[in-house]
């Protein structure tokens, strides 16, 4: 499984966000800005300055990763928040809680037979 952050223009942000649940993640920013993004992480996936578009750029994502399980994390996120309850919520910010919840439901898809899954 392979973690993918799609960004633009917000590399102030990615340490205390995004990156902080998942610091393996492959950050996938555009070749104008792998320099500013290269001083955040060294983990970085560049595409070309044409695809412009957060469409295109999650095709082009999937396009260049080999792996069987693709999971692409918005750049802003800072925590999971679990809706158990029809009167309560809690926030999941533990970075291991969060990669456990990702596994779990990659393997609920996986033995579903689904080719994609998500959050919202």
């Amino acid at each position: 499984m392979q973690i993918v952050i799609p960004t633009r223009g917000r590399s102030e942000i990615l340490g205390e966000c995004a990156l902080k649940i998942f610091p393996g993640a492959l950050v996938c920013c555009s070749e104008a800005e792998a320099e500013v993004y290269a001083s955040v992480t060294k983990n970085l996936l560049v595409h070309p300055d044409s695809v412009e578009t957060l469409p295109l750029k999650r095709q082009w994502i999937l396009d260049q990763l080999d792996d069987e399980v693709v999971v692409q994390v918005d750049d802003d996120m800072r925590h999971c928040r679990s809706l158990a309850s029809r009167n309560t919520s809690s926030v999941i910010g533990d970075p291991d809680a969060i990669m456990q919840i990702v596994e779990n439901a990659m393997m609920c898809a996986k033995g579903a037979g689904a080719g994609m899954f998500g959050f919202a």
